[in-house]
This record gives C-alpha cells, sequence and structure tokens, in this order.
C-alpha cells in the first residue's frame, strides 16, 4: 500500500485555524456575542477600564470595526464606555456587572476548545506541544519584524 504523503505544517495550521473560528463562532453565538466581541471582552476580563484606542492596538482592528463591535457590547448591556479622566478625547472602556456574571461561562469556552484539542494527549505531549507552538509564534514574530523593517 502506498504511504498517504503528508500535508504541510501550515495546512494543519489552517485547518486549526478555521475550525477555532467556527468552534468560537458557534459557541459565542449561544451567549448573544457577535464575531470579534469575545476577543474584545477577554481583553476586559483581563483589565477593566482600558482605553478604547488600546482596544483597537492590542486586538488590531481599526477605531471603526472596534466602535461597531463597542456599541453592540453596549447594547447587549455588557459593557459601558465613559470619557477619560484626563484625557477628553478618549474613552475608557468598563465591564457590567451582567458581563462579570457570565465570566466563567465566557472563559469555559476556550477551556473546552484547548481540551478538545489536545483530548488524547498526555501530559508530556500537552507541555511539548505548547513549547513548540510559542516557537512557531516566536518564529513568526521574528519573520514579521524582518519584512516590517
Amino acid at each position: 500500500m502506498k504511504e498517504e504523503k503528508r500535508k504541510s505544517i501550515g495546512f494543519y495550521i489552517a485547518y486549526l485555524g478555521r475550525k477555532n473560528h467556527a468552534y468560537f463562532d458557534v459557541e459565542f453565538k449561544k451567549m448573544g456575542l457577535t464575531p470579534g466581541a469575545p476577543f474584545i471582552l477577554k481583553q476586559l476580563y483581563n483589565k477593566d477600564g482600558i482605553r478604547q484606542q488600546d482596544i483597537c492596538d492590542n486586538q488590531h482592528i481599526n477605531k471603526a470595526g472596534v466602535t461597531r463591535i463597542l456599541s453592540k457590547l453596549i447594547q447587549a448591556g455588557l459593557i459601558r464606555r465613559e470619557p477619560h479622566p484626563t484625557d477628553k478625547r478618549a474613552y475608557t472602556i468598563h465591564l457590567t456587572p451582567k458581563a462579570r456574571e457570565m465570566r466563567e461561562d465566557f472563559f469555559k469556552i476556550f477551556t473546552n476548545w484547548s481540551a478538545i484539542l489536545t483530548s488524547d494527549f498526555t501530559d508530556a505531549e500537552r507541555a511539548d506541544i505548547q513549547i513548540v507552538l510559542e516557537r512557531m509564534v516566536e518564529n513568526v514574530r521574528h519573520y514579521g519584524k524582518e519584512i516590517h523593517e
């Protein structure tokens, strides 16, 4: 029997990326969240009260895109936007009590996805794949610096 040729690493990364997006879209939709919103909420769970511009910079999304997502989160009652205390041109974004109540369920979605990805891995394999993925990210960051200089 002829041995099947292995696909490239890029193929597997792209495949997992598509499945990752599909999983998150379905699971977060159950919570009433639109695409993009979970990653802004995750930022706010890590640091509540950040500037709107910081969200743009951290998510690599333009101001108009962030404003659209924030508007939907405001309508859903999950965040509030307040004028920055010292910079009258800026706003800070804060979680509402409703958003704080759903924090545990929110993070379970990320945990469950990681569990699906590594369901038949040993602890040693999980540690190894973490190291390999971190190295791949660093390689891409380094490469990105070279092509953007």
